[in-house]
């Protein structure tokens, strides 16, 4: 159920519903700069998230009845939001995405909690497919269209190899949605363990050493074989990529800790999987401004700045503490790290400007140094909250330390007391 929004004028948003009413006919709406931010303005106006396709529906049927108050409106939604899930509930089916990807690691099965995640030899795959028909099916201003595939065109454009993640959803699109953030995650962890920190990258080529897929393909319950291309925003070469022994270790060291601790919300395992899916982003970046932003921003998670209302001092302040794993003498890297916080805070702050390829590279060596400390940590520490704690009460002095201990010592007496 919704809920219109605490401290919100309940006029103001009935006033928004009333000029879309006015503008609704039983076609639908006009498209006009008005009514897009009367229709966004309407949904935020509310504390739940609305279904952006439910907008239009429901002020319809609030016309042909003719009411404007919130309370038809929410009684709208809901009964709508009801029919959709049980709508959702009848069309989702099991599903195995598989996408092409030019790595060969050595296992070749990954659990990630209940999701499963295997790794194919192309010609695996030939086996599966061949002379079977791949279809496209769209839905265009309420116009189905569907494209077709032959197995051999689909071969064409597949890697080497292909991960395959096992899924559901009530097409191929949702399916690859629930599947994208596990891909990223992989992705990431690959990018880690192969990628160099120092490069010297020409204008507008990716830093990534894994290639974008021409082609993701899904096999649903029913035996159905569907695909899509995704848009990718440049041509992207990368090589086949067979790791070596050490990389291997690296590798699924850092995958089985994922597979024995989850993936649970605010959990510290939730936070590495948000670094490494932020390092991949960088690592797929064109330009360099974007790459820095996205390196920044996983600084920033690594630091919890969440906790600390994104202060950039305070990110550079506890990234500065990780310079010791370099052993660097001086000042570390904080004289460094606040000329990189200047340049993004120009980038975020005034548009486009230009970054150095060396301003890049020593951003990496950061973030990299700063991942690795927390994988290390991984046996220690169970949530981000442990993690923040760290950060704060790693700079108390050891008087300070002992007086947090004896109160907490004192809360723990006082609650066994009381029990």
């Amino acid at each position: 159920m919704i809920k219109h929004k605490k401290g919100k004028n309940p006029k103001s948003t009935e006033d928004t519903i009333r000029v879309l009413i006015d503008e609704i006919n039983e076609v639908g709406i006009t498209l006009s700069e008005k009514n897009a931010v009367c229709l966004y303005e309407l949904q935020c106006s509310f504390e739940n998230k609305i279904r952006p396709g439910f907008i239009v529906s429901i002020l319809q049927e609030m016309k042909r009845s003719n009411e404007s108050n919130i309370q038809a409106f929410v009684e709208q939604h809901d009964m709508k939001e009801k029919e959709y899930k049980k709508l959702k509930a009848s069309l989702t089916q099991k599903w195995e995405i598989f996408i092409p990807i030019n790595i060969k690691p050595r296992k070749k099965k990954i659990l990630f909690e209940d999701v499963e995640i295997l790794f194919y030899a192309k010609s695996t795959i030939k086996k599966n497919i061949s002379g079977r028909d791949f279809l496209n099916v769209r839905s265009d201003f309420g116009e189905e269209r569907i494209k077709k595939l032959t197995s051999s065109h689909v071969l064409d454009s597949l890697s080497k190899y292909c991960l395959s993640i096992k899924c559901s959803g009530s097409d191929i699109y949702e399916a690859w949605k629930a599947a994208e953030p596990y891909y990223d995650l992989i992705r990431g962890i690959f990018e880690f363990v192969v990628s160099p920190t120092y490069q010297l990258i020409p204008p507008f080529k990716k830093r990534a050493k894994i290639g974008d897929p021409e082609i993701i393909i899904g096999s649903n319950s029913n035996n159905e074989w569907h695909y899509f291309e995704p848009i990718s925003d440049t041509h992207h070469q990368c090589f086949n990529i067979k790791f070596g022994e050490e990389q291997n270790r690296v590798l699924f060291n850092i995958i089985n800790i994922f597979s024995k601790k989850g993936l649970k919300p605010k959990s510290f395992t939730s936070l590495l999987a948000d670094a490494f899916r932020l390092y991949s982003q960088a690592m797929d970046s064109i330009y360099s401004y974007d790459c820095l932003i996205n390196l920044w921003q996983m600084c920033e998670r690594m630091t919890c700045a969440g906790n600390m209302n994104g202060s950039t001092k305070d990110v550079v302040k506890r990234l500065g503490w990780h310079s010791e794993r370099l052993s660097l003498s001086g000042s570390g890297w904080n004289e460094a790290l606040i000329a990189i916080s200047k340049k993004r805070n120009e980038i975020v702050h005034r548009g486009f400007t230009k970054v150095e390829d060396e301003e890049i590279n020593i951003l990496l060596i950061v973030a990299k140094c700063t991942l690795r400390w927390l994988l290390s940590m991984n046996k220690e520490l169970n949530t981000e909250r442990q993690l923040e704690e760290y950060y704060q009460m790693r700079t108390l002095s050891p008087s300070e330390l002992a007086s947090k201990k004896s109160v907490i010592s004192l809360i723990e007496k006082e609650r066994k007391n009381s029990l």
